[in-house]
């Protein structure tokens, strides 16, 4: 991922947290620092029910990325399509910089970190045009302005903490 961190101080206001029953408190409690008052919603279903109520309330949406699935990350696009004041924040990201690049590309405005809010400046080529949410990420490295592998299989997997499956047969494995 190619970008910047830029900081971030404005005033806050109402804010909404998407993510499982359990695992936002932490997230709900930084946000709660920064000054937003706070409604939470375990899935991006509900969320986006609720957006489509009061959307106007809110000034802010955080998504954590431990709790969404990639077809769910077309709620980015979605809510900054329609309601174009409210910002997206991204929670709970580390260790995944594969689901912040494509968050990015789909609008997302930073990171939620322990220092505080993040906006993270795209790279130039992510700003070319419109991302389709529907779209798949691109499969070559080079398409994506990579022109050698970042890591190689093993790296992956020893980084992953997975097993070497590559060349084993399904009795195999």
């Amino acid at each position: 991922m190619s970008a910047f961190s830029l900081p971030v101080t404005r005033p806050s206001g109402r804010a909404l947290l998407i993510g499982r029953q359990g695992t936002r408190q932490g997230c709900a409690d930084a946000i709660r620092r920064l000054g937003f008052s706070l409604e939470e919603r375990d899935d991006p279903y509900t969320a986006m029910a609720e957006i489509a109520r009061h959307g106007a309330e809110y000034s802010a949406v955080f998504v954590m990325l431990g709790g969404l699935f990639r077809q769910e990350m077309c709620l980015i696009p979605a809510i900054k399509e329609q309601y174009t004041h409210l910002e997206v924040w991204l929670a709970q990201a580390e260790g995944r910089q594969a689901a912040i690049g494509e968050a990015m590309q789909l609008g997302a405005d930073g990171l939620l970190t322990d220092e505080g809010l993040h906006r993270l400046a795209p790279a130039p080529a992510a700003q070319a045009g419109p991302v389709d949410a529907a779209a798949p990420l691109a499969a070559d490295p080079a398409a994506a302005g990579f022109t050698e592998p970042i890591l190689t299989a093993e790296e992956l997997r020893a980084l992953l903490q997975e097993p070497a499956t590559i060349g084993r047969t399904g009795a195999e494995q």
